[in-house]
């Protein structure tokens, strides 16, 4: 017989549960990549393509939700925290069609959220 906490404390585990195969969040990908943007060589990337930081990693968060799975953003966070070995293992596991997509879906992310790029 379940009692109210029981159900409560079930609901919240499989809300969790849930949560945790969903991949990094927007927030968290808004995070790794403003903080990818300090350093020098990004900012001086950044500038010279004439690309808004701040608007591109706002808008690429949003995109990469619908755009990219789960392991996708986790491995394209992966590459922007500078952790090879983490990004190879993840990598290894994808197909050569995933590999295809993820690229194409990276590409689709740049040229919406950065349209002004030179």
């Amino acid at each position: 017989m379940f009692t109210m906490f029981h159900k409560t404390t079930a609901l919240i585990v499989a809300t969790l549960l849930a949560a945790c195969g969903s991949g990094p969040s927007e927030s968290e990908y808004l995070a790794v990549c403003l903080k990818e943007g300090q350093t020098r060589v990004n900012q001086a990337i950044t500038k010279q393509m004439g690309v808004d930081r701040d608007a591109y990693c706002k808008c690429a968060a949003k995109e990469v939700q619908t755009t990219v799975s789960p392991e996708g953003r986790r491995w394209m966070m992966f590459n922007m925290e500078n952790k090879k070995e983490e990004a190879r293992a993840l990598q290894a596991k994808f197909s050569d069609k995933e590999q295809q997509g993820l690229m194409a879906a990276a590409l689709q992310v740049f040229g919406k959220c950065a349209p002004g790029a030179r």
